[in-house]
């Protein structure tokens, strides 16, 4: 069975092309999508993903706060956090949160593939650029 994955992210944009790429491995399945943390947390209870992409810039809601919220309604779920923000300290504050790793957007799009799979597996992921 594959990987359920739900993707929060206020632009549609990013939520769309992501999907169409998740599409293509055929162990990953999108569940969901959401633009802000309410449809987030309402996909959430829904659908049980396996792993919640998401982005710390929210439209109604801190990104870190939705962590939280996620860890403390489901702690099975792994979060990937895929965010412009690229720095450690961006990093080390989304991992105490309880997310399961950290993704730079600037990196090239193949690599949110094996990121997600590598939180899926339970191993913690920190950020990369393409600046390595």
């Amino acid at each position: 069975m594959p990987t359920q994955v739900l993707i929060v992210d206020h632009h549609s944009t990013v939520r769309l092309g992501l999907a169409a790429f998740l599409r293509t491995a055929p162990d990953l399945a999108v569940c969901g999508q959401a633009a802000d943390a309410t449809q987030a947390m309402i996909m959430l209870k829904a659908f049980r993903p396996d792993v919640v992409v998401l982005d710390i810039q929210l439209p109604t809601s801190n990104g870190l706060e939705l962590v939280e919220r996620i860890k403390a309604h489901d702690q099975t779920v792994r979060i990937l956090v895929w965010s412009f923000f690229a720095d450690q300290v961006h990093a080390d504050l989304v991992l105490s949160a309880g997310a399961s790793g950290h993704l730079s957007k600037n990196v090239p799009i193949g690599r949110i593939l094996d990121a997600i799979r590598r939180v899926r597996d339970g191993r913690v992921l920190l950020c990369e650029d393409t600046a390595e």
